[in-house]
Formats: C-alpha cells, sequence, structure tokens
C-alpha cells in the first residue's frame, strides 16, 4: 500500500471499449490515485461525464480497474491536443471488473499496521551450535488460529515471512501476519470496505493507536488482485507500537473470548456513534477543546444507549409536567411545554456520577472520592464553558496541559467501555490495566 506505482496504457470507460485513451496511472500515498491521459473519456458536453463509477485499462502488463472517479482537469487547445486529468478512490490491480454487479467476492487477504507486534507470535527461531561455530534460523509457519464464526464469515490470522537481501552479504527475514476473511456469499467491493473499516477500528482501539490497512488482496473467481488506494488521516508517526504499550494483545484477548470480533460486529452499529467520538483522540490535528467535546458527546450516547435516557418513568414523568403546565398562566404554557421536552433526561453531571458509577469496581483501584468529585465537576464545567462560554465557569474550566489530562481519563473510559463490549469481564480488565504501561503512565500523569 505504500510503494508507488506507475501504470502506462490505454484507458476506456466499461460501455465504451472501442473509444480508449492513451494515459499513465499513479498511486503514491502522497498524492493518491491520479490518471493523466492524451484525450479525454465520454462527452465533455454531457453533465454527467465528470463522474464515473469503473474506468478499465490495460496498462504496463496488466489489467486495472479503477472505481469512484472523477474528472478533475480537461484542457482543449486549438490547435493542440485534448488533455484530461482524473482521480480515484480505488485501483483493482490483475482483473477487469466493469460492472458493479459482477462484484462478487467471497475472499480477502489484509495486514494492518502493527498486526504482527499485536499478535507477538515469532515464528523465527536461532540455534547457536558452539562447536562448529554455526547458526542455524528457523522459519516456521504456524497453523492458522480462527478467532470468529458466524453465519456469514469466519476470520482467522495466518503467518508468513519474507526473506530479501544479498545473500553473499546479508539476509532479512520479515515476519507477515495477516487476516484471511472468507464470506459466505458473494459479496460486493463495498460491502467488504466497510467491514474492513469495522475491524480496522477495533484493532485501532484494543493497540491503542491508529492502525491502517498496508496491504489488501481480494480474490475474485481464482485470482487474487491487489487493491491500493489513498489512506485517509495518515498518522505522522508510523514506528510501531511495543506490545507492552498496547491495550491487550492478541492472544489475551483470544484466551478470554476467542469471539470477540464477532461480538464487536454483532453490536457494532449500537456502539458506532460512541467510538467515532473516542477516535478523535488519534487526530493529533485537533484542539483539546475540540477533542474534549467530541469525548463528552460519546459517553453521554454511551450512557444514552446503554444505561439510561430518564430521571422518572413515563408515567411519572408525564404527571409531573402537566401538574406544572396547568399550574403556569395560559399565555407561557406553549412555551413551558417546549422547555420540558427533555426534563427528563439526566444532565451531564448525573450521567458522569453513573457512568463513574459502574466502573466503580475497576476505577476506585486508582482514585479515591476525592479524585472522581475533582473530575467529575471539572468535566462538567469545562464542557459547558466550551460550549455555552459562560464567564462564570471560566476559572473552574480546564485548560493546556490540565486539559490533556482531562482528555486522557475519559479515554480510559472508553477503554473499560470497549473490552466491556467484546466480552472482557470486570475483573479480566483491571487486571490487563494493571500490567498496562500506557495506562500506568496514565494514572501516575493523573495522580499528579
Amino acid at each position: 500500500m505504500f510503494e508507488t506505482k506507475e501504470y502506462i496504457g490505454v484507458w476506456y470507460l466499461p460501455d465504451e471499449p472501442d473509444k480508449s485513451v492513451v494515459g499513465t496511472l499513479t498511486f503514491s500515498q502522497n498524492e493518491g490515485i491520479k490518471l493523466s491521459l492524451m484525450g479525454e473519456l465520454g462527452n465533455y458536453f454531457n453533465k454527467d461525464s465528470s463522474e464515473y463509477e469503473t474506468i478499465i485499462g490495460i496498462a504496463s502488463g496488466n489489467h486495472i480497474t479503477l472505481k469512484k472517479c472523477l474528472r478533475t482537469n480537461l484542457k482543449i487547445s486549438v490547435p493542440g491536443i485534448k488533455t484530461s486529468e482524473y482521480t480515484a478512490s480505488y485501483i483493482l490491480e490483475g482483473v477487469h471488473i466493469e460492472d458493479v454487479q459482477d462484484e462478487n467476492f467471497k475472499e480477502v487477504r489484509v495486514r494492518f499496521s502493527n498486526i504482527n507486534e499485536w499478535i507477538a507470535l515469532n515464528s523465527i527461531r536461532e540455534d547457536y551450535k558452539e562447536e562448529d561455530n554455526t547458526s542455524i534460523i528457523t522459519c516456521m509457519n504456524p497453523e492458522s488460529i480462527k478467532f470468529c464464526q458466524n453465519d456469514y464469515l469466519s476470520v482467522s490470522v495466518g503467518f508468513g515471512y519474507e526473506i530479501n537481501g544479498q545473500f553473499y552479504k546479508e539476509t532479512t527475514i520479515t515476519q507477515s501476519n495477516y487476516f484471511d476473511i472468507s464470506l459466505t456469499e458473494d459479496t460486493s467491493f463495498d460491502s467488504i470496505t466497510k467491514l474492513l473499516y469495522k475491524i480496522q477500528n477495533l484493532i485501532t482501539l484494543l493497540i491503542g493507536t491508529a492502525s491502517y490497512v498496508t496491504f489488501q488482496e481480494i480474490k475474485y473467481k481464482d485470482n487474487w488482485i491487489k487493491v491500493y488506494y489513498k489512506i485517509p488521516f495518515l498518522p505522522r508517526d508510523h514506528n510501531a507500537i511495543h506490545p507492552a504499550y498496547m491495550l491487550i494483545s492478541f492472544f489475551d484477548i483470544y484466551n478470554i473470548n476467542n469471539n470477540f470480533l464477532d461480538q464487536w460486529l454483532s453490536r457494532y452499529e449500537l456502539i458506532k456513534p460512541v467510538f467515532d467520538a473516542y477516535y478523535t483522540i488519534y487526530n493529533d490535528k485537533m484542539y483539546l477543546e475540540q477533542q474534549m467535546l467530541s469525548l463528552v458527546q460519546g459517553l453521554e450516547t454511551y450512557h444514552r444507549r446503554a444505561i439510561r435516557n430518564y430521571e422518572l418513568s413515563d408515567e411519572e414523568h408525564e404527571k409531573r409536567v402537566k401538574s406544572v403546565i396547568d399550574a403556569a398562566d395560559e399565555q407561557y404554557k406553549k412555551w413551558l411545554q417546549d422547555k420540558l421536552t427533555f426534563s427528563n433526561e439526566p444532565n451531564l453531571r448525573k450521567r458522569m456520577n453513573e457512568i463513574w458509577s459502574s466502573f466503580n469496581g475497576i476505577l476506585t483501584n486508582f482514585f479515591n472520592r476525592k479524585t472522581r468529585d475533582y473530575y467529575i465537576d471539572k468535566i462538567v464545567a469545562t464542557r459547558n464553558y466550551n460550549v455555552h462560554y459562560n464567564e462564570d465557569l471560566a476559572d473552574r474550566a480546564l485548560k493546556g496541559f490540565d486539559l490533556y489530562k482531562l482528555n486522557v481519563l475519559l479515554g480510559i473510559f472508553y477503554k473499560i467501555i470497549l473490552m466491556r463490549e467484546i466480552g472482557i469481564f470486570d475483573e479480566h480488565i483491571l487486571t490487563i490495566l494493571q500490567r498496562n504501561h500506557s495506562f500506568l503512565q496514565q494514572i501516575k500523569l493523573l495522580s499528579n
């Protein structure tokens, strides 16, 4: 996914194969996918000729399919040569798929960043024999490990390795783990992309840093097709993360609940709004205030969906509202009715207290009551100040490094929620956190 690609050949639209145009396709993570043509596809005067679902190419000895294409430039010179430029969202290398209806895929092979460190299974062994001063390097391929099985897919960890180098001088052996995904029914490319996004989000949460696809193949009929695309919001830091700083390793969670991925996928739509808010913590381009507002909003959503979204029963609340409105002057009743629409919902302070209480079996091992009350007050004051800019809250609202610490605490809440959602009980969560280097550093930070 990170190599630079260039394809020179001819390109055409699926419904106009006799109108091919010579051009060059380039790809890199910096520039994305760009197609430069000595001519034009479609008709400039047709208002629908700037966007195409598919462009087909025969280039550099490969069959190429470009998906979700957009014309970005057209230059007409008289006299001269017409040229045009296009972008695309995806390159499928090794196949022509002219109709979306023909996108029938059942197998995917994908590698995510930090997956080797997350799985942390060493298949490379070194044996030194002192008697004859010899080192023997052994590369083993362990059996694949299936960790998700349901009615529509199965997912396994596969193992492999690559050997490169000038063998008279040096040799590099690189272990490469990947996911093999098998689907029970023919699946479209868009559906596979959405599935991989869900898996990628889970890995991001489990390893504690933004994860992204580094290699992807899909099987079409009997052929494996390579997929390339520009990764959105690619982190600046590509360094591998040590397993000791991940939230939980693959084998740790596999030994607790070997069907954790199935549980995540089955609950994904319910908890998606919650974790969409949490992903902002991995965006180093966001201001601390924006991160805080997003994190608090996500926790409010979690409370609303997973704990409760009312103070009284519907019957009791209706009785209370009716009593208040009946006692009001006639001229204020409509205004009061509107004001009381959401009056049965808990306020932020109550929501945060109930969330913290639900984590008591874990958090009481790290925070006392005074610390709890302090941070709940700061969450409420800081959020309200940044939403309403009430000057009365300016002195109580956290800023700068103190606001950064508050975001760290909010992030801890999300980690606990995540582990619960994928089937880890609180006693296991506590053990995981107590031996996690990053978490212990965060607790030390919050205690100062």
